[in-house]
């Protein structure tokens, strides 16, 4: 038997949004010539001369949501996500079997994300005063590019913010072959050869959404961290998508691509002046507007030297696809090992790709395990719950096959045990109590207790992701230049 400290994890749908005080400062910068010294006047920087952008986030279902429908309350919430989750699984695997393929097999490498469902969006300002226009971006650790569609858009799916119009902007340029910036994204997999005159682009996914279009540079509005001061950054590169598909959007524009280890996303692009790192908290369903908070730049990194209430544990960035790959050595239940073969958890490759492994990212809602690690997890979390719930087991939708009859039992209160990853060394992060099971009703009215993690045969690169709803209300930090994952239990 093995025994952790208690510390938690969690993460769900989120919506990040911009908020701008009325008597705000405006400044502007143009990435080209950013520096220590460029910023050291800006409100909210510090002796070294770094800032850190927060954004207020709130969960895509928060109380008085107009995504939420009429009179449903929590509960019924979960369960129109899981069903959601589980159309998007499919829809997934039909596009990875299909047009995945195929442009794996033009392209030769397998770049490709996988979202099974897209949960929380962030709202960024172009431009500023009469030329401001707002488009609202799937937050995404696992890809580069920030793309959203713009007019005129020759296929597009519907959102919505008006479509941005790249000739209302006055700072937009859209940049042709010979660019630097758009000689860095055509030397990565999304990288389209001319379209037309411009730099073309195109960013394909594991659910069979799809962007295409032209690069361009702009500039955006930011607020520093203080909220006293905005920050007008200008020739920020991003891509315009004129034909563009997205399965099981919510309305959003397009995506905001965080992954560090390619120079084209948004955070690399401002390395000089808020170094490589970002963090988030993402809040429960239900809480109040702003709960959680998404912050870009290394001046608020905590230091779990100095706070013990912060642990950290070092990742992998993979060289190829820029996904952070945590060394998980096995999990755990009631905080007691589950003696998961560490194998099972190994990066392995197959037919040249490199599959397998442990990735954070929160585009995939339910926490997803390679068949034979979830066996493991299955069998701890009946052991310890039947004894609790009782022994009838019945299965809920998608594939939660470890489910209780919650009629006559208070879900805010039961003493479900504690899940968690135990890492290589010794770290151990252990997921919230309201993220280690689904609470929701069936669609008979039953109430139902399921635990939410499942066995996917088909993840997508045969990897282990954690869940966005594992992580609910965990601060997770990437450390980019330290190689550091820092988190912290309930500190949205």
């Amino acid at each position: 038997m093995m025994e952790f400290k208690f510390l938690v994890l969690e993460i769900m749908m989120v919506a990040i949004m911009l908020v701008y005080g009325e008597n705000v400062r405006s400044d502007s910068i143009s990435t080209a010539s950013l520096s220590s010294a460029s910023i050291r006047d800006y409100n909210g920087a510090n002796s070294s001369g770094r800032i850190a952008l927060r954004l207020p986030m709130s969960h895509i279902h928060h109380l008085g949501s107009k995504h939420r429908p009429l009179n449903c309350s929590d509960k019924c919430v979960v369960r129109l996500l899981i069903e959601r989750a589980e159309e998007a699984s499919d829809v997934s695997k039909l596009g990875y079997h299909s047009q995945v393929k195929a442009v794996q097999s033009r392209v030769g490498v397998n770049y490709l994300t996988s979202k099974h469902l897209f949960t929380h969006y962030a709202t960024m300002t172009v431009d500023q005063g009469n030329d401001a226009q707002e488009v609202e971006l799937v937050v995404d650790s696992g890809s580069p590019l920030t793309w959203f569609q713009c007019k005129p858009c020759k296929s597009c799916f519907p959102q919505r913010r008006r479509v941005f119009e790249p000739d209302r902007s006055p700072t937009s340029r859209f940049l042709r072959r010979g660019d630097k910036y758009c000689e860095r994204i055509q030397n990565t997999i999304l990288g389209a050869g001319a379209n037309g005159f411009n730099c073309g682009f195109e960013s394909h996914y594991g659910d069979g959404s799809y962007g295409s279009g032209s690069v361009a540079l702009a500039s955006f509005k930011f607020q520093t961290f203080d909220g006293q001061s905005e920050l007008i950054i200008q020739n920020i590169g991003f891509a315009c998508g004129y034909k563009n598909t997205m399965q099981f959007n919510t309305g959003f524009s397009g995506i905001l691509g965080l992954s560090t280890h390619f120079d084209i996303s948004i955070p690399n692009q401002l390395v000089k002046v808020l170094g490589r790192a970002f963090g988030y908290c993402l809040p429960v369903i239900g809480s109040a507007p702003d709960a959680g908070w998404f912050v870009l730049g290394s001046d608020e990194i905590p230091n779990p030297a100095s706070d013990p209430a912060y642990q950290a544990t070092n990742f992998r960035l993979d060289g190829l696809r820029g996904f952070f790959y945590l060394d998980v050595v096995d999990l755990a239940v009631s905080r007691t090992a589950l003696g998961v073969p560490p194998d099972l958890f190994a990066i392995r490759e197959e037919d040249g790709q490199k599959v397998g492994g442990f990735i954070v990212d929160a585009g995939m809602m339910i926490t997803s395990l390679d068949p034979r690690v979830y066996a493991y997890m299955r069998f701890a979390y009946r052991r310890a719950v039947v004894p609790i719930l009782g022994p009838r087991i019945v299965r809920g939708i998608f594939n939660l096959d470890t489910c209780w009859d919650a009629t006559d039992v208070d879900t805010e209160t039961v003493p479900l045990p504690p899940i968690g990853l135990v890492f290589a060394d010794r770290k151990y992060m252990e997921f919230g109590r309201t993220a280690s099971f689904f609470a929701y009703r069936s669609r008979r009215g039953t109430p139902l207790i399921c635990l939410a993690i499942g066995g996917i045969a088909e993840t997508a690169f045969g990897a282990n992701w954690p869940g966005s709803y594992s992580q609910m209300q965990t601060a997770m930090w990437h450390d980019v230049d330290n190689a550091l994952l820092i988190w912290k239990a309930y500190a949205c």
